[in-house]
């Protein structure tokens, strides 16, 4: 059973974890487009990868932005993303899907989750 904080009431503590309703309806859109996107990816499973990328509200609207805008951006592996895009990618690729191309630093090329924001050419980078 997860700890309290001192004085917080259980209630509290069991919503800690779940996504606001905002975030849920957000990361259903973003799982719908998956499956359209990713021939052969259950619903369920774009659905927990979705929800582990996203998050909070603003970044499940810029994940599911940045799908909309480039619906190659999981198989083209440019780093020119959202973290959420990034996270989404390591997330699918974790899960065995195929055609997911991991997104790379743009100063050293390695794929990694740990992409931070390179101020200079708007791509990400590791720090």
């Amino acid at each position: 059973m997860p700890r309290r904080r001192r004085g917080g009431s259980p209630s509290a503590d069991l919503g800690r974890d779940q996504p606001s309703p905002a975030a849920g309806r957000a990361a259903r859109q973003i799982a719908g487009l998956l499956v359209g996107m990713l021939p052969g990816l259950a619903e369920q499973a774009a659905l927990a990868a979705a929800g582990k990328a996203s998050g909070n509200v603003r970044a499940c609207r810029a994940l599911l932005e940045h799908l909309r805008q480039d619906p190659d951006a999981l198989s083209s592996g440019s780093s020119a993303a959202p973290p959420s895009l990034i996270r989404l990618a390591h997330a699918l690729a974790a899960a065995g899907t195929e055609k997911v191309v991991l997104p790379g630093c743009a100063g050293c090329g390695k794929a990694t989750a740990d992409l931070r924001s390179w101020p200079g050419a708007g791509q990400p980078e590791l720090l």
